[in-house]
Protein backbone atom coordinates (compact mmCIF):
# COMPACT_ATOMS: atom_id res chain seq x y z
CA UNK A 1 0.00 0.00 0.00
CA UNK A 2 1.82 3.08 -1.26
CA UNK A 3 -1.02 5.59 -1.42
CA UNK A 4 -2.48 7.69 1.35
CA UNK A 5 -5.60 6.18 2.92
CA UNK A 6 -9.11 7.58 3.29
CA UNK A 7 -10.68 5.80 6.28
CA UNK A 8 -14.48 5.49 6.07
CA UNK A 9 -16.49 4.66 9.17
CA UNK A 10 -20.08 3.72 8.37
CA UNK A 11 -22.89 3.21 10.85
CA UNK A 12 -26.16 4.49 12.25
CA UNK A 13 -24.55 6.73 14.94
CA UNK A 14 -27.80 6.64 16.87
CA UNK A 15 -26.47 8.64 18.71
CA UNK A 16 -22.70 9.07 18.22
CA UNK A 17 -20.78 8.23 21.40
CA UNK A 18 -17.38 8.99 22.87
CA UNK A 19 -16.25 5.64 21.42
CA UNK A 20 -17.01 6.85 17.89
CA UNK A 21 -15.04 9.99 18.63
CA UNK A 22 -11.98 8.18 19.98
CA UNK A 23 -11.89 5.72 17.08
CA UNK A 24 -11.33 8.54 14.60
CA UNK A 25 -8.37 9.86 16.58
CA UNK A 26 -6.82 6.39 16.92
CA UNK A 27 -7.14 5.65 13.21
CA UNK A 28 -5.79 9.03 12.14
CA UNK A 29 -2.68 8.22 14.15
CA UNK A 30 -1.95 5.23 11.88
CA UNK A 31 0.68 5.55 9.17
CA UNK A 32 -0.63 6.70 5.77
CA UNK A 33 -4.16 7.54 6.98
CA UNK A 34 -4.84 10.93 5.43
CA UNK A 35 -8.51 11.52 6.26
CA UNK A 36 -11.30 10.03 8.37
CA UNK A 37 -14.90 10.14 7.14
CA UNK A 38 -18.01 9.34 9.20
CA UNK A 39 -20.67 7.85 6.92
CA UNK A 40 -24.11 7.69 8.59
CA UNK A 41 -26.76 5.48 7.03
CA UNK A 42 -29.80 7.11 5.46
CA UNK A 43 -33.45 6.81 6.41
CA UNK A 44 -33.98 3.92 4.00
CA UNK A 45 -31.82 1.72 6.23
CA UNK A 46 -34.23 -0.33 8.31
CA UNK A 47 -33.16 -0.66 11.93
CA UNK A 48 -35.22 -0.57 15.14
CA UNK A 49 -35.19 2.75 17.02
CA UNK A 50 -33.33 4.52 14.22
CA UNK A 51 -34.19 8.23 14.43
CA UNK A 52 -34.19 10.64 11.48
CA UNK A 53 -30.93 11.04 9.58
CA UNK A 54 -31.43 14.80 9.98
CA UNK A 55 -30.69 14.55 13.70
CA UNK A 56 -28.00 11.87 13.39
CA UNK A 57 -26.15 13.96 10.80
CA UNK A 58 -26.42 17.06 13.00
CA UNK A 59 -25.06 15.20 16.02
CA UNK A 60 -22.11 13.91 14.03
CA UNK A 61 -21.36 17.41 12.74
CA UNK A 62 -21.40 18.70 16.33
CA UNK A 63 -19.05 15.93 17.43
CA UNK A 64 -16.68 16.49 14.50
CA UNK A 65 -16.52 20.21 15.23
CA UNK A 66 -15.46 19.36 18.78
CA UNK A 67 -12.83 16.93 17.46
CA UNK A 68 -11.42 19.66 15.23
CA UNK A 69 -11.14 21.99 18.21
CA UNK A 70 -8.74 19.47 19.74
CA UNK A 71 -6.41 19.92 16.76
CA UNK A 72 -7.50 16.88 14.73
CA UNK A 73 -8.61 18.48 11.46
CA UNK A 74 -8.59 15.63 8.91
CA UNK A 75 -12.04 14.41 9.85
CA UNK A 76 -15.42 15.04 8.22
CA UNK A 77 -18.99 13.77 7.90
CA UNK A 78 -20.38 12.53 4.59
CA UNK A 79 -24.09 12.86 3.75
CA UNK A 80 -23.70 10.49 0.80
CA UNK A 81 -26.09 7.81 2.09
CA UNK A 82 -28.39 10.32 3.77
CA UNK A 83 -29.01 12.20 0.51
CA UNK A 84 -29.28 9.11 -1.69
CA UNK A 85 -32.76 8.35 -3.04
CA UNK A 86 -31.87 4.66 -2.96
CA UNK A 87 -30.50 2.38 -0.27
CA UNK A 88 -26.75 2.24 -0.79
CA UNK A 89 -24.72 -0.83 0.09
CA UNK A 90 -21.23 -0.42 1.48
CA UNK A 91 -19.68 -1.19 -1.89
CA UNK A 92 -21.77 1.54 -3.56
CA UNK A 93 -20.71 4.16 -1.04
CA UNK A 94 -17.04 3.18 -1.10
CA UNK A 95 -16.96 3.31 -4.88
CA UNK A 96 -18.46 6.80 -4.81
CA UNK A 97 -15.87 7.94 -2.28
CA UNK A 98 -13.07 6.29 -4.25
CA UNK A 99 -14.23 8.18 -7.33
CA UNK A 100 -13.82 11.39 -5.38
CA UNK A 101 -10.35 10.51 -4.09
CA UNK A 102 -8.88 8.81 -7.15
CA UNK A 103 -5.28 9.21 -5.99
CA UNK A 104 -5.85 7.53 -2.62
CA UNK A 105 -6.79 4.12 -1.25
CA UNK A 106 -10.08 3.74 0.59
CA UNK A 107 -10.35 1.64 3.75
CA UNK A 108 -13.58 0.76 5.53
CA UNK A 109 -13.51 0.77 9.33
CA UNK A 110 -15.23 -2.10 11.11
CA UNK A 111 -15.19 -4.30 14.18
CA UNK A 112 -14.45 -8.00 14.41
CA UNK A 113 -18.20 -8.72 14.57
CA UNK A 114 -18.55 -7.27 11.06
CA UNK A 115 -15.60 -9.32 9.86
CA UNK A 116 -17.20 -12.54 11.08
CA UNK A 117 -20.34 -11.69 9.09
CA UNK A 118 -18.47 -10.39 6.04
CA UNK A 119 -19.48 -13.20 3.67
CA UNK A 120 -23.11 -12.02 3.99
CA UNK A 121 -22.33 -8.49 2.82
CA UNK A 122 -23.28 -7.31 -0.66
CA UNK A 123 -20.57 -8.39 -3.14
CA UNK A 124 -17.93 -9.36 -0.53
CA UNK A 125 -15.30 -10.50 -3.03
CA UNK A 126 -15.54 -7.28 -5.03
CA UNK A 127 -15.17 -5.35 -1.78
CA UNK A 128 -12.01 -7.29 -0.96
CA UNK A 129 -10.62 -6.78 -4.45
CA UNK A 130 -11.21 -3.03 -4.51
CA UNK A 131 -10.77 -1.77 -0.95
CA UNK A 132 -8.86 -2.09 2.32
CA UNK A 133 -10.30 -2.67 5.77
CA UNK A 134 -9.26 -1.32 9.14
CA UNK A 135 -10.47 -3.81 11.74
CA UNK A 136 -10.85 -2.77 15.37
CA UNK A 137 -9.90 -5.85 17.35
CA UNK A 138 -12.25 -6.44 20.25
CA UNK A 139 -11.40 -8.36 23.41
CA UNK A 140 -11.23 -12.14 22.90
CA UNK A 141 -11.73 -11.78 19.12
CA UNK A 142 -8.47 -12.21 17.21
CA UNK A 143 -8.54 -10.87 13.66
CA UNK A 144 -5.85 -13.34 12.64
CA UNK A 145 -7.96 -16.25 13.89
CA UNK A 146 -11.03 -14.97 12.05
CA UNK A 147 -9.08 -14.64 8.80
CA UNK A 148 -7.82 -18.18 9.27
CA UNK A 149 -11.31 -19.51 9.96
CA UNK A 150 -12.91 -18.00 6.85
CA UNK A 151 -10.92 -19.32 3.90
CA UNK A 152 -12.19 -16.76 1.39
CA UNK A 153 -10.80 -14.01 3.63
CA UNK A 154 -7.40 -15.66 4.04
CA UNK A 155 -6.53 -14.91 0.41
CA UNK A 156 -6.88 -11.19 1.13
CA UNK A 157 -4.94 -10.84 4.38
CA UNK A 158 -2.94 -8.00 2.82
CA UNK A 159 -6.16 -5.98 2.62
CA UNK A 160 -6.62 -5.83 6.39
CA UNK A 161 -5.09 -3.32 8.78
CA UNK A 162 -5.54 -4.49 12.36
CA UNK A 163 -6.01 -1.93 15.11
CA UNK A 164 -5.12 -3.82 18.28
CA UNK A 165 -4.63 -1.02 20.79
CA UNK A 166 -7.23 1.72 20.97
CA UNK A 167 -8.59 4.22 23.45
CA UNK A 168 -12.00 2.78 22.60
CA UNK A 169 -14.39 2.58 25.54
CA UNK A 170 -16.90 -0.22 25.90
CA UNK A 171 -20.04 1.84 25.39
CA UNK A 172 -22.55 1.71 22.58
CA UNK A 173 -25.43 3.81 21.33
CA UNK A 174 -28.02 1.44 22.80
CA UNK A 175 -26.65 2.13 26.28
CA UNK A 176 -27.08 5.88 25.72
CA UNK A 177 -30.64 5.51 24.41
CA UNK A 178 -31.73 3.21 27.22
CA UNK A 179 -30.37 5.55 29.87
CA UNK A 180 -31.20 8.87 28.25
CA UNK A 181 -32.88 10.19 31.41
CA UNK A 182 -29.97 9.22 33.65
CA UNK A 183 -27.58 12.04 32.79
CA UNK A 184 -25.11 11.17 35.55
CA UNK A 185 -24.75 7.66 34.10
CA UNK A 186 -24.20 8.59 30.44
CA UNK A 187 -22.49 12.01 30.60
CA UNK A 188 -18.99 10.51 30.37
CA UNK A 189 -19.87 8.43 27.32
CA UNK A 190 -21.30 11.02 24.96
CA UNK A 191 -19.98 14.41 23.87
CA UNK A 192 -21.38 17.21 26.03
CA UNK A 193 -22.62 19.23 23.06
CA UNK A 194 -24.22 16.14 21.51
CA UNK A 195 -26.00 15.43 24.80
CA UNK A 196 -27.28 18.99 24.86
CA UNK A 197 -28.60 18.56 21.31
CA UNK A 198 -30.41 15.36 22.37
CA UNK A 199 -31.91 17.22 25.32
CA UNK A 200 -33.02 20.29 23.35
CA UNK A 201 -34.66 18.14 20.65
CA UNK A 202 -36.12 15.66 23.13
CA UNK A 203 -34.69 12.69 21.24
CA UNK A 204 -34.99 9.02 22.22
CA UNK A 205 -38.01 9.67 24.41
CA UNK A 206 -35.99 11.57 26.96
CA UNK A 207 -37.41 14.18 29.30
CA UNK A 208 -36.15 17.65 28.54
CA UNK A 209 -33.83 18.89 31.28
CA UNK A 210 -33.70 22.65 31.82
Amino acid sequence: MNKKIIAVYGGSFNPPTIAHEKISKDILSLNNVDKFIYLPVGDKYEKPELISSFHRLNMLEIMVNEIKKSGVTSVEVSDLEVKSKNLLYTIDSLRAIKNRYKDKDVAFVMGTDNLIDFENWEKPIELLEEFYFIVIERKNQSVEEILERFKFLKKYTNKFIILKKTSYEAVNSTFIRENINNISLIKDYVNKEVLEYININNLYGGTKHE
